[in-house]
């Protein structure tokens, strides 16, 4: 499980992945999220780790990792309510989830055809 984290400094999301002690960044050296993460994924384009990444004291393996990541990559969802220290949806919260245009979901009580709005800079 990764977290998706705003950095109010950054004024941006970005991909924290606590197994792997990995962040990412672009080809510009730029942080990147979970939307730009699956299109560089998606075009093959350069990502690079954080030098001290890695698991179970194995070095980090961006070929291994994208395999892994293939099916997280594909369906996003958050919760709309959120607490202290919470990990999960809690009991009474809606689960937020962007979906393509002519697609339905059951599990999702809110979705969106927007990966902007999915993504958008909290408020």
């Amino acid at each position: 499980m990764v977290t998706h984290a705003f950095s109010r400094e950054l004024q941006q999301w970005i991909m924290l992945d606590p197994t792997f002690r990995l962040y990412l960044r672009d080809e510009y050296g730029n942080l990147m999220n979970l939307y730009t993460i699956r299109r560089a994924f998606a075009k093959g384009a350069p990502i690079f780790a954080n030098a001290n990444a890695g698991h179970n004291n194995r070095r980090f393996n961006m070929r291994e990792y994208q395999r892994l990541m293939a099916n997280y990559l594909f369906r996003f969802s958050t919760g709309t309510t959120f607490t202290f220290g919470s990990e999960e949806l809690g009991v009474g919260t809606t689960q937020f989830m962007p979906v393509p245009v002519g697609f339905y979901d059951t599990i999702a009580k809110k979705t969106t055809t927007s990966a902007e709005a999915f993504f958008a800079i909290p408020r």
